[in-house]
């Protein structure tokens, strides 16, 4: 809870371009990040590559493990930003899949829970991502994974007020 928002924040221009193409506003004073609906930031090019390694490394992951959902939501993830929609929806789905079995086993399993809600929210499944995030919330309410996949998933899904009342818990 202690460096919170800004701590998180305040080396994002490293990483990522800050522009008028893809941020309406950034205040971090008070807590608040705004962005243009689902696209939050775009890649500087020269961390383009690092993407690149981090798929093919998730890629080679999963040829010894295919059982796990974070790889395949990680490969999703890099999927994305490089902009390789199709093979990212698929990944996401395969990660769902292998995360719900998971809950079949163990219904109170609060990290797949958390990690299904994003993604759901990614694979534009808002209804199943704000159950299940609810649900983890509902679980575990002041666990830190938690409230910060919840601010993620509720950004996502275009429920900001909520995403800010989460970001506020921690």
């Amino acid at each position: 809870r202690g460096m919170g928002f800004d701590f998180a924040f305040s080396g994002i221009n490293d990483i990522f371009e800050l522009n008028p193409r893809n941020l309406l506003e950034y205040d971090i004073k008070k807590n608040k990040i705004k962005f243009i609906k689902r696209k939050f930031f775009e890649i500087k090019p020269e961390h383009k590559q690092d993407y690149k390694k981090a798929r093919d490394m998730y890629e080679k992951a999963l040829e010894f493990n295919k059982t796990s959902y974070a790889t395949h939501g990680n490969l999703a993830d890099a999927y994305r930003q490089l902009g390789e929609t199709a093979k990212a929806n698929s990944s996401y789905q395969d990660a769902i899949t292998l995360a719900e079995k998971v809950l079949i086993v163990n219904p109170k399993e609060i990290k797949a829970m958390s990690m299904v809600a994003r993604y759901y929210a990614l694979s534009g499944d808002d209804k199943t991502a704000l159950a299940r995030i609810n649900k983890a919330l509902q679980l575990s309410p002041e666990n830190i994974e938690v409230l910060k996949s919840s601010v993620k998933v509720f950004e996502i899904i275009g429920r900001r007020e909520l995403a800010l009342k989460c970001m506020s818990e921690y």
